[in-house]
């Protein structure tokens, strides 16, 4: 028994200090077809991905997707695990960022998302830092 607990405390600290979590949710979600853009830390713009559970409704913004190689024009369903900056603020990472690590790409399909319009912003900075070859307004000329 003493082994058995120990063995399970070991496997816990191993998850804490790896920035795991051992309750970490595998869920599946839908990435929209296209990116946004956000005015981010040292006056440049930082690409970021719109996202919903899938069965949802409610959109939100994540800075990366970790595993995928995502190409503008297409609709995914994966399944992955989202970590959150306050998860990370938690766990003493001040230079912290949401994202999703995938774990399996369900579906890729080519589309265009249908977006809310309190997103166009993003996705008009995003298409004009493209057009203009840089994230970095400064180098706009």
């Amino acid at each position: 028994m003493k082994r058995i607990t120990t063995i399970m405390i070991a496997a816990l600290m191993a998850a804490v200090l790896s920035g795991c979590s051992l309750f970490d949710e595998k869920k599946t979600y839908v990435i929209a077809s296209e990116m946004g853009a956000y005015k981010g830390a040292w006056e440049h713009y930082e690409t970021c991905h719109f996202v919903k559970e899938k069965g949802g409704n409610e959109w939100f913004l994540i800075d990366y997707l970790v595993g995928l190689e995502f190409v503008n024009g297409y609709e995914y369903v994966i399944e992955g695990v989202l970590t959150t900056s306050e998860e990370q603020h938690e766990q003493g990472i001040e230079d912290a960022e949401d994202f999703i690590t995938v774990e399996q790409v369900i579906s890729k399909i080519a589309k265009t998302t249908e977006l809310p319009d309190e997103f166009q912003n993003y996705i008009d900075k995003y298409k004009e830092c493209v057009e203009k070859g840089s994230f970095v307004p400064s180098e706009w000329e």
